[in-house]
């Protein structure tokens, strides 16, 4: 796809979910689009936790959004600033260039979350999988650490199975995932007891990488207001 058709597809609107950061640090902080001309757009001032990203004149920022089943950010500057009943807002200049994000698979999640997963060199010709109950401490569109209490060797193929919670509209639906899984690493944490495994998803359809990818992203937007 060339960049004027991906342009002329991915369209900034107003109320639209961005993550501003200054472009040479990784802090996202979360925002929206309150206006659109024809070279500029206006947001509000960025927020993480509370705290707004105090932007100057001149400063190059980098911007991210999903639309769609997709990723994207841009790059721009910080053209000014002003303030309305006590809220600030930024004006950007239009970017010139959006471009689809492929590195989604690498952007990870912390979070604690129950799951299932079967070592599948254990499961016999014709047997189903016994599923053991552990927590993920992480996630991406591309895999997961996971805690084990049993060390396993680099290679061992698992069946995973997990649940992630959607809301819209008022509406909470929760998908569950269900994929093979293939170690990467395994890290002992405690002698014998426990280890962190990483696992990188095998057979994962793209429409289930999305959802994850919208599930992580959605989750780190408000986490950072």
């Amino acid at each position: 796809m060339s960049k004027e058709t991906l342009n002329e597809q991915v369209q900034l609107r107003i109320n639209l979910p961005v993550r501003i950061a200054r472009s040479n640090e990784k802090a996202f902080y979360s925002s929206t689009i309150q206006d659109i001309g024809d070279d500029f757009v206006t947001i509000m001032a960025p927020l993480q936790e509370g705290y707004p990203l105090l932007l100057q004149p001149g400063e190059r920022i980098m911007g991210r959004f999903t639309q769609g089943r997709k990723s994207f950010y841009f790059y721009t500057f910080v053209l000014g600033r002003h303030k309305e009943n006590g809220i600030i807002f930024l004006e950007l200049s239009m970017p010139e260039e959006i471009k689809e994000d492929q590195q989604r698979l690498a952007i990870r999640l912390p979070i604690l979350l129950d799951i299932e997963k079967s070592a599948l060199s254990s499961v016999k010709e014709g047997e189903e999988p016994v599923y053991e109950k552990t927590k993920a401490l992480d996630l991406s569109a591309g895999g997961m650490k996971i805690t084990s209490n049993l060390e396993y060797p680099i290679g061992t193929i698992f069946s995973i199975r997990f649940s992630l919670e959607f809301n819209g509209s008022g509406i909470s639906q929760s998908v569950q995932f269900i994929t093979r899984a293939l170690l990467v690493y395994c890290k002992e944490i405690e002698k014998r007891k426990l280890y962190h495994i990483g696992v990188e998803f095998i057979d994962l359809k793209e429409p289930q990488r999305d959802k994850i990818f919208k599930f992580i992203f959605n989750k780190m937007s408000k986490r950072m207001v």
